[in-house]
């Protein structure tokens, strides 16, 4: 596309026909003016103008819009590394709010499983008391029933006297 485009530099058989006619007027075989006059120009500044503007100008368009859309990239980049940073604080925190969660929560454990051993002592502890309590009830009954006669030997011994 590009290599159809010739803007400053002249072709080939451009170049030898400038350098014949530098060479005649050095020889000084210049073409007279009416021969000058006959002769076809080597460009059609016209036409080729022309296409140099037109090309020109949709090279200026398609660089415009190639900065607009390195624009809106570099704009759409910009919110997404502000997204991105955002969410990355984002999760930062609620990772620390979860850790936080988590030391709470093996705290309560430690002061349930605590509390539970407290308890479990305290319950072994009065289980103790009341066996104790229950064994001396025991030993004073039968403290009692050795003490008081029963009618049977109390009839027995009245029968013997």
């Amino acid at each position: 596309m590009w290599a159809s485009l010739s803007l400053d530099h002249p072709s080939a058989k451009e170049n030898q026909a400038l350098r014949l006619i530098e060479m005649k007027e050095e020889n000084g075989n210049a073409p007279k003016t009416e021969q000058a006059g006959s002769l076809r120009p080597l460009r059609d500044t016209g036409k080729s103008n022309l296409k140099e503007k037109k090309a020109n100008s949709r090279l200026k368009q398609i660089e415009k819009e190639y900065t607009q859309k390195l624009a809106k990239s570099s704009q759409i980049i910009a919110e997404l590394q502000t997204t991105i940073s955002s969410l990355k604080e984002e999760n930062s925190q609620q990772q620390l709010a979860a850790e936080r969660r988590l030391q709470d929560k093996q705290q309560l454990i430690r002061d349930n499983d605590q509390a539970i051993k407290v308890l479990q002592d305290e319950l072994e502890n009065r289980s103790n008391q009341v066996r104790c309590a229950e064994k001396k009830l025991q030993h004073k009954e039968l403290e009692s029933q050795e003490q008081v006669p029963t009618p049977l030997l109390f009839d027995s011994l009245v029968y013997f006297l």
